[in-house]
């Protein structure tokens, strides 16, 4: 008996000794109305910073897009001011996405929640995403600025 309770107190210890610590990525359930009828978890939309933008973003977490992507018509007013994220668009480097090829932007800095990734590439959906105005680009209000697929993960 001694025996058995040794060996349960040292698994025990090992595996809590052993116990990594998860870092979650906070998210955001959003929610809309399909034929009429209101759902209040339809979405999920992850809080995003990139670069050292000083916006507030976020981005779709969408399983079903193999790739993960920046809304061309979304990021073009930050485009426009930013040289350093100009940069970052390489056009020999091609996502698909629906089907086309697209310019990628290759090594990223991002923060999903509090999490940061380093070097990260995602898809340049041009033409795609809401235009915002430069009234919208200066407010404090949050931008759906991309998706996150499951190439992310």
């Amino acid at each position: 008996m001694k025996k058995i309770g040794a060996t349960i107190l040292l698994s025990l210890s090992l595996l809590t000794s052993n116990s990594q610590n998860f870092n979650w990525i906070k998210f955001n359930w959003v929610g809309d109305s399909i034929s009429h009828r209101y759902f209040g978890k339809t979405a999920i939309d992850i809080p995003i910073q990139i670069e050292n933008l000083p916006y507030k973003f976020t981005a779709q977490f969408d399983l079903g897009a193999s790739n993960s992507m920046i809304y061309g018509n979304a990021i073009a007013p930050y485009l426009a001011t930013d040289k350093n994220l100009q940069n970052k668009i390489d056009t020999s480097l091609k996502t698909w996405i629906d089907s086309k090829q697209y310019p990628t932007f290759k090594g990223l800095s991002l923060k999903l929640g509090n999490v940061a990734f380093s070097k990260i590439n995602l898809g340049y959906y041009k033409s795609y995403g809401d235009s915002l105005t430069a009234d919208s680009v200066k407010s404090n209000t949050i931008k759906e600025i991309g998706s996150i697929g499951s190439d992310f993960f």
